[in-house]
């Protein structure tokens, strides 16, 4: 009997209240950014390399951070791209280390096609709710 209300327990939605519901190991977004969508090979960035285009990204992200945030507090840094060979792993940890992360800072690049962000995310999640990692940036 118990084993089936084990079971039932696996099957039985939780529902909205769950969600809306703060618990300890839950894992927080502080800040959300992204960088730019346009028409692929057709539109603004038709001409820009990805690389350049996280190199100003990361620059502004790091104007934003207050003053007295130490950017070596940062543990690791993934990145979703989805046209890069590798995606994008060498230029963009060039791109990263030019724009003032320090090189200690582990750095992962995704290529999961259309989810690539989505999984970078979800990859970070992971790492802070493991205990791997605190602060991140995806």
């Amino acid at each position: 009997m118990n084993r089936l209300l084990q079971v039932n327990s696996h099957l039985t939605n939780p529902g909205a209240a769950d969600v809306r519901t703060k618990n300890d190991g839950d894992v927080v977004i502080i800040a959300s950014y992204r960088t730019p969508i346009a028409k692929g090979g057709k539109g603004s960035f038709k001409d820009m390399n990805s690389d350049e285009l996280l190199y100003k990204f990361t620059k502004e992200f790091i104007k934003k951070l207050p003053p007295q945030f130490d950017l070596r507090k940062i543990e690791d840094v993934v990145i979703g791209n989805v046209l890069n060979h590798g995606a994008g792993a060498i230029e963009h940890r060039a791109a990263l280390l030019s724009a003032g992360l320090d090189s200690s800072i582990p750095f992962m690049a995704i290529n999961r096609q259309c989810s690539s962000g989505l999984m970078a995310i979800n990859d970070i999640a992971n790492k802070i709710i493991s205990h791997s990692v605190q602060t991140t940036v995806t």
